[in-house]
Order: structure tokens, then C-alpha cells, then sequence
């Protein structure tokens, strides 16, 4: 993946092109699903709506961490159903842009089932063995589905990005190298 070169005099035209397209296609985003969702809602208060919800999601999912010393304790509830309810949170912003319909079909897409599927079973998973008597390994077990309930998120999201998963396979090849390296 090469980006685009803005080069001579086109370049102002070539990045005006570009902008066009990007917003187009934002436009298409938020089409019939998302205005009977929020009827009245212009696309830049929508994307406010979207970057205000993700952003309590995301802030109640990082405060979540200020229970982490629960988790080693033995009572994981209050951490793991605080993190996961800020997941849950951050994933409903995406109906402010199109809808909790067209977000239900993207998620069972062919390209997204699968990371949905982990997601969402991550999320119920934690929530349900925080709930179960107390178990050897019990906080291991919440740990571990909180991590993979965080990286099928980044890999949910990176689904939406043009190139996303390449750059991260990438990315994570790079790292990899890194420490192979070092």
C-alpha cells in the first residue's frame, strides 16, 4: 500500500478530489437506517454523537481499571462488568453514524462474523464468570477474555479502515522482527 503523492500544481485538485470521495462516502454511511435512528441529525452532529459515546465508553472502560486491584483480590465483578460495559458502549456509538440496523448487518457480514462473534462472546463470557462461585484461576480466565475481548474490538474496527488489517499484520510483523532482533 502506497499513499497517494500530491505533486505540482494538480495537487490541491487531487486532494479535493480525495476529500469528495471521503465525504461521499460518510454521506452514504449515514444514510436511511441512521436518520430513522436520529431523524433530525445532521452527519456532523452525528459523527459529535459517535465521538462523544466512544469517548464515555472508552473513559468508562480505562476507569474500570481503577477496580483492577479487585481483580487480583478475588472479586472480579466490579472490574470486568465496568470494562465491559465500556466496550458495550463505544460499540453502540457506531448507531449514531448508521444505525443500530445497518451496525447489526455489518457485524454479521461475512467479512466481520467472525470478529463479531468473538466479541460479543468475550463480552457475555466475562460477564457470566464473574457471576459463577468462586473458581480456582478464576481472575486468569476473566483476564484472558478481556484481552481477547480488546483485540477483536481493534480488529472489528481496523475492518472499517481501507487496508486496516494489512497495516496491522504489518505493523505486527515489524514489532515481531523487533524483538526477534533485539
Amino acid at each position: 500500500f502506497k499513499p497517494a503523492v500530491f505533486s505540482g500544481s494538480r495537487s490541491m485538485e487531487q486532494l479535493r478530489t480525495w476529500s469528495n470521495r471521503a465525504l461521499n462516502r460518510e454521506e452514504a454511511m449515514a444514510g436511511p437506517t441512521a436518520d430513522s435512528f436520529c431523524p433530525n441529525m445532521t452527519l456532523r452532529q452525528r459523527v459529535i454523537g459517535w465521538g462523544v459515546c466512544f469517548g464515555l465508553g472508552l473513559f468508562v472502560s480505562i476507569c474500570s481499571f481503577g477496580s483492577w486491584t479487585s481483580l487480583v483480590r478475588g472479586k472480579p465483578a466490579r472490574f470486568a462488568i465496568t470494562y465491559s460495559m465500556g466496550n458495550v458502549i463505544a460499540m453502540c456509538s457506531t448507531c449514531f453514524l448508521m444505525g443500530p440496523q445497518r451496525q447489526f448487518r455489518n457485524m454479521t457480514s461475512s467479512k466481520r462474523r467472525v470478529t463479531s462473534a468473538v466479541y460479543v462472546g468475550c463480552l457475555i463470557a466475562t460477564v457470566l464468570v464473574c457471576f459463577l462461585p468462586h473458581f480456582k484461576a478464576q481472575e486468569l480466565v476473566i483476564l484472558i477474555l478481556i484481552i481477547i475481548q480488546f483485540l477483536a474490538l481493534c480488529w472489528y474496527s481496523l475492518s472499517y479502515i481501507p487496508f486496516g488489517h494489512r497495516m496491522a499484520r504489518g505493523a505486527a510483523r515489524q514489532v515481531s522482527s523487533n524483538f526477534a532482533l533485539g
